[in-house]
């Protein structure tokens, strides 16, 4: 599923040195792609071959989509364009192996904001040391035969703002903060740090030492506070 941007997500996407796909965004943000950032751009008002719309099941503007091999074909584009002229440079997270706790592992729960609609349970799967996604208490997929699973589930607190009438947000990415990690069964408080805008958003314990992630797939969530958070069975 594709969105449009917004400040914030430059500032995540560009610590990636990676291409950014979008359908259009806030003033703001577009103003920022054109003028000031030399983030690597893939709006879909001038890229539309490389998205499409899932119409029926789907209504706009939450109905574009794109996939793997579209993505290539725009990466070809743009290097053909002269849009991107070296590979990404980034820096690694670190990993480790799979060390799942067991027969005390617990899920993850996240309130977003009154009421029910958005709220989302990350329920721990034993089988697969991994977490499966659910909101509203419907289990999430991202096709219609594949579920949303994460090996790390992440939930960082940030400041976030209110910026304009039609209730846009800014969020602090860049200092630190707390944060919760989510891996092998167990939830465990961590802190957030990214240095500056393109820095690699990283994740330390709270005596220091940087994090290592389980292999596999990592899902980010952003909070104003972990009290919107619980351990749950």
């Amino acid at each position: 599923p594709v969105r449009s941007t917004r400040p914030y997500y430059l500032d995540w996407n560009d610590e990636l040195d990676a291409i950014y796909g979008h359908v259009g965004g806030s003033p703001e943000a577009l103003d920022l792609i054109k003028y000031t950032y030399e983030t690597i751009d893939l709006n879909q008002f001038w890229y539309a071959d490389y998205f499409y719309r899932q119409n029926g099941t789907r209504y706009a503007p939450h109905n574009v989509y794109t996939d793997s091999e579209l993505l290539i074909r725009a990466e070809a584009k743009l290097i053909e364009q002269g849009e991107i002229v070296e590979s990404p440079k980034y820096e690694s997270w670190l990993f480790k192996d799979d060390q799942p706790v067991g027969e005390t592992a617990r899920s993850l729960a996240i309130d977003f904001a009154p009421g029910t609609v958005y709220d989302v349970d990350w329920k721990y799967q034993p089988e697969t040391n991994s977490y499966l996604r659910y909101q509203s208490g419907i289990v999430m997929k991202m096709t219609d035969d594949a579920t949303i699973l994460a090996n790390n589930v992440v939930v960082l607190a940030m400041d976030i703002r209110v910026v304009d009438s039609v209730t846009r947000r800014h969020i602090q990415t860049v200092g630190t903060g707390d944060a919760l990690i989510s891996q092998d069964g167990e939830t465990y408080l961590a802190r957030w740090q990214k240095e500056a805008r393109t820095s690699r958003l990283r994740f330390y314990t709270t005596d220091g030492y940087e994090i290592s992630l389980n292999t596999g797939s990592t899902w980010i969530e952003v909070v104003e506070d972990l009290n919107q958070t619980n351990d749950i069975k």
